[in-house]
């Protein structure tokens, strides 16, 4: 492969030599914002700067969106999505699904350098591109170039893990930090192996998130159930949205019309998410949002 400097980055972004340099140099400024997970624990986000953002976001879209990623990335591919990655899963019977603990943190400097070189960037450009994408010597979470930066970064781990699949008949899939391995056959005896391999790879798998699902039972695997070959919403998050909705029904006409209107846009999410997976149950929903008082 060809490497590619500077100037070739600078032709690629459409972005000067200097500039690109000066943003490169200069100590950049990121923000501080606390996100709660579902399960209530908080989860630290570091947006860039609008400037920085602007040049993230060309880097995103001329060099990271344009490559071609593996079959088994699901997270923030173009044309994949939480639901290809179960949907990889549902001819299998049994299931386990690892989550990556502090998978952005975990990615550092040296694999965002080896990730560019990789692409065929070198010198100063290779430095300049790391430089623009890390934030204190790691991937920041709320950069829009971290998550397929971490895609590419944890390409080793994938390799490994590919090899060992391999030769024990796991389908493997992974949906960023969301690790997914299924079979015909029980798959209880694998972890440790798994966990070894994470572990060589310079990775930690959060224990407490290990799930192990049989054939008796649906996988929640990237939010949805896999059961006996079909993919499917979790019954618990439809009724829930059908809760919303009643909820909102029954109190429209006496919301400010601002907080009316938040409160629609959070259902109208949920309506989205689940008419992806299944066109019927998302129609009923919004038949019955779609009596709702008029805003």
């Amino acid at each position: 492969m060809p490497r590619k400097n500077l100037h070739d980055l600078s032709r690629s972004l459409d972005i000067s030599v200097d500039d690109l340099r000066r943003l490169s140099e200069c100590v950049q400024p990121y923000g501080c914002r606390i996100r709660q997970r579902p399960s209530g624990k908080p989860r630290l986000i570091r947006p860039p700067s609008m400037e920085l953002k602007a040049v993230q976001s060309r880097i995103h879209k001329k060099l990271l969106r344009t490559l071609r990623y593996p079959s088994y990335l699901h997270g923030y591919v173009p044309g994949r999505s939480f639901l290809t990655n179960a949907r990889a899963h549902k001819l299998s019977k049994y299931f386990v699904c690892f989550d990556l603990q502090d998978f952005f943190p975990s990615i550092g400097y040296k694999r965002v350098a080896s990730t560019f070189s990789k692409m065929g960037w070198s010198g100063h450009a290779l430095v300049v591109l790391t430089r623009l994408t890390t934030h204190r010597g790691s991937l920041p979470q709320g950069a829009p170039t971290s998550a397929l930066l971490a895609n590419l970064a944890a390409g080793d781990l994938d390799d490994r893990l590919l090899q060992f699949c391999a030769t024990n008949d796991l389908v493997y899939t992974r949906y960023s930090d969301d690790l997914t391995f299924s079979s015909q056959v029980p798959t209880d005896t694998v972890i440790p192996w798994i966990d070894s391999i994470i572990r060589a790879s310079g990775f930690t798998a959060n224990a407490a998130k290990t799930k192990l699902f049989g054939p008796q039972a649906a996988a929640l695997i990237t939010g949805l159930e896999v059961f006996q070959g079909t993919v499917r919403v979790p019954r618990a998050y439809i009724e829930r949205t059908e809760s919303a909705i009643s909820a909102f029904r029954s109190r429209c006409a006496q919301m400010v019309p601002k907080i009316a209107s938040k409160a629609k846009a959070r259902i109208l999410g949920r309506l989205a998410y689940i008419r992806q997976i299944d066109t019927l149950e998302g129609r009923r929903l919004w038949e019955l949002l779609d009596g709702s008082p008029q805003l």
